[in-house]
């Protein structure tokens, strides 16, 4: 793959100069870097770096889309990190390169082993990868559409053939290597056993090639889970589909909006028959009664809950959008952290009014608490480690610090918490 993409680079660039651009990654393997600088550098043209995010292993495709200019003549991106496997969001890329009419080069040779492979779904003009890496002899490969290699003239021989791809090959072909290949591709069709007469060999490599995916998909599952339960352990590798950030939104989310419903049917109760009795008066502390029909339950002059109401869709839906691998601008992030900020100030000030002003607590209530607390330092932990906080590409220390403490954070929020709410009715549970 690497003498394949030298290659590519170097016919390519015989179109580029002063004033071209080509960009490249840090999360790539350098087989798909120095090509592209090497030949950049010797055509006068720059090159623009895209930078991962260090904290979660990300790159992120603003990181990407936001080095492509109206000059840029090609994007390099790795399918798959060879380092902890990260998949940047390659569609998207390939939209916002083909939006400035630049080629995308994807380096697939980690991706195409543990992953069904669609290059026109992906959107890659030219897509390389290694036979070795999926059982097959060392034969680099690099596909594209016959238009674009017809567009292309290599320096090779002159009693060389003119047709394509032939005319990229130097030499007689390896016909021994082309050989182990088709029988490395009829091994893997074959994984998942069936359909040999009644499907393509296409069909039926997708089929194995996505049962494959499933299942080190589970490998990797567990294999996360324990190596978190380590002490001592710092996990870098954090790829979207294993991003606690959705599942914190959503979870968070759901139980918070399922409280503020309840507390919007309590408070309705209560409003239409001054003796109901809320179903959550479970004790003279527990009790949603004590606090429903208080000034605190409406600080701004409407139940609270119709806050919780319409924020929390909205904190599910921004967990949704981010679990289907949406890149949310930086504003929205921003201002979802400006929502869970209010939501966590607000929770801190009805807590204490709750403890000793009221001198009662809502069952509900606390759920909304439990749900706001994490919900805040997750995002606030997501935004620093990605340098939205201070619009930088890349963390700082007091980031790295917020973004691994973030379960410290949450836990000791929680017992914060309970250790107020034990202190301050101590006798009670005690049963003195």
């Amino acid at each position: 793959m690497t003498e394949a993409t030298f290659m590519v680079a170097r016919t390519l660039a015989n179109d580029w100069g002063p004033g071209d651009r080509v960009v490249v990654t840090d999360l790539d393997h350098d087989a798909n870097v120095r090509p592209w600088v090497t030949y950049a550098e010797k055509a006068g043209a720059e090159v623009a770096w895209a930078r991962l995010d260090p904290t979660t292993g990300e790159l992120p495709t603003s990181h990407i889309v936001d080095q492509i200019t109206d000059n840029t003549r090609l994007v390099a991106v790795t399918g798959a990190s060879n380092v902890v496997g990260t998949r940047p969001d390659l569609p998207a890329i390939a939209e916002a390169a083909h939006a400035v009419k630049a080629l995308f080069f994807v380096d697939g040779v980690h991706l195409t082993a543990h992953a069904p492979i669609d290059v026109e779904e992906i959107g890659a003009d030219f897509y390389a990868c290694s036979a070795y890496k999926f059982l097959g002899p060392h034969l680099g490969i690099v596909a594209a559409s016959s238009a674009l290699w017809e567009s292309l003239h290599p320096d090779k021989l002159a009693p060389s053939t003119e047709q394509v791809p032939e005319r990229f090959e130097l030499g007689t072909l390896p016909y021994e290597l082309l050989a182990g290949l088709i029988a490395a591709v009829d091994v893997l069709a074959d994984l998942v056993p069936g359909g040999e007469t009644s499907m393509t060999r296409r069909d039926r490599l997708v089929r194995s090639m996505t049962a494959l995916a499933q299942h080190e998909d589970r490998l990797h599952a567990r294999l996360r889970s324990a190596l978190e339960e380590l002490p001592g352990i710092t996990m870098y590798a954090h790829a979207h589909s294993y991003r606690v950030t959705p599942w914190v939104l959503i979870i968070g989310g759901f139980f918070g909006l399922l409280a503020a419903f309840e507390l919007t049917l309590e408070k309705i109760a209560v409003t239409a028959d001054p003796n109901y009795i809320p179903e959550c008066d479970i004790n003279p502390v527990l009790s949603c009664g004590s606090i429903i029909t208080t000034d605190q339950a409406s600080a701004f002059g409407f139940p609270n809950p119709i806050m919780g109401l319409i924020g929390f869709p909205v904190v599910i839906s921004m967990g949704v959008l981010l679990l289907s691998k949406v890149e949310l601008p930086r504003w929205v992030w921003l201002g979802l952290n400006l929502g869970a900020l209010f939501g966590f100030g607000f929770a801190i000030w009805l807590i204490t009014q709750s403890l000793y002003v009221i001198g009662a607590l809502c069952p509900w209530c606390m759920v909304v608490w439990a749900a706001t607390i994490p919900v805040f330092w997750i995002v606030t932990a997501d935004n620093a480690a990605a340098g939205r906080l201070s619009g930088r590409s890349g963390p700082g220390a007091v980031a790295q610090t917020v973004g691994s403490l973030r379960w410290v954070l949450i836990g000791a929020s929680y017992l914060v918490v309970l250790a107020l709410i034990f202190i301050r009715w101590m006798d009670f549970w005690l049963g003195n």
